[in-house]
């Protein structure tokens, strides 16, 4: 079975865990059942949860992560929420904040360095009733469709949104430093660009730029040109002077001898007649 979301939320925030419930149920009538991992029905009983969610959650196009007023931190080293948001950024996959109950975003502290981008990802808050509620919902729908199903168009601007960055930090200094690559990371996130296509788009800026580099076969067919006429000139000015270089000696009264020949024999010139 084959999902393309997986709902993140905690089960000791009591309010958030309950909405859940309600937003689970949303999500598979607008995307379907099977699309929807979450894993108070899709984990199985007697199944090691860590080596389920780590099969199943990188499966997914988008994770939800459910926060609500009881989530709290993920900075603790065996925190289940910090284990499922590290995997999907490590596998570059989009994490999409959902704030309930009257939640808001943790602050900084609230998360450990590797999910500090987290922060910067717009959040979509569920609140209130009727037609707030319905309103809201929908705009959750329209970012999940947006993420999993982006066009052509927004495909494409994404893309070169990276690559034009990622060959302004290369061209900089010639290397991508820890800012930089923290900056990449969030943009690839906000971006919603697979670790696939960050990998291409990165190979593609580098052999642009080191094409520019190296001169191309034009390039030196006009410095072999100009090499060849600087050549020239100079044997045609040494041809103008009255005297011969040093290493040319007169042997008769006819010819100069190169005393100093690049070949196995010697160098002759015809003396001019004075």
């Amino acid at each position: 079975m084959s999902n393309r979301i997986f709902i993140s939320y905690r089960h000791s925030d009591t309010e958030g865990a309950h909405a859940v419930d309600r937003l689970a149920n949303e999500l598979r009538a607008k995307f379907g059942k099977a699309a929807v991992f979450y894993d108070e029905e899709s984990l199985p009983a007697g199944h090691n949860w860590r080596e389920h969610v780590t099969e199943r959650l990188p499966r997914c196009e988008i994770v939800i992560a459910v926060i609500g007023p009881g989530w709290g931190d993920v900075t603790g080293d065996e925190d289940p929420i910090r284990f499922e948001l590290e995997l999907a950024h490590e596998r570059g996959i989009p994490v999409l904040p959902v704030l309930v109950r009257g939640a808001s975003m943790p602050n900084k502290d609230a998360f450990p360095e590797s999910l500090q981008g987290l922060r910067d990802v717009i959040a979509v808050s569920i609140a209130g009733r009727g037609q707030q509620y319905r309103t809201a919902l929908e705009q959750l729908f329209h970012q999940v469709e947006e993420i999993t199903n982006p066009d052509d168009a927004t495909k494409r601007a994404n893309l070169q949104i990276y690559a034009d960055t990622y060959e302004a930090f290369l061209t900089n200094d010639g290397v991508i430093d820890e800012a930089e690559e923290t900056n990449l990371e969030t943009l690839a996130q906000r971006t919603h660009l697979t670790p696939e296509e960050v990998k291409r788009l990165e190979a593609e800026v580098k052999a642009k730029i080191d094409a520019q580099r190296r001169p191309g076969r034009s390039a030196l067919l006009v410095l072999g040109v100009a090499l060849f006429l600087s050549a020239a000139a100079i044997l045609i000015y040494a041809l103008n002077q009255d005297d011969y270089p040093a290493r040319y000696v007169l042997t008769s009264d006819s010819l100069w001898m190169n005393t100093e020949p690049k070949g196995c024999s010697g160098d002759f010139k015809t003396a001019r007649e004075t």
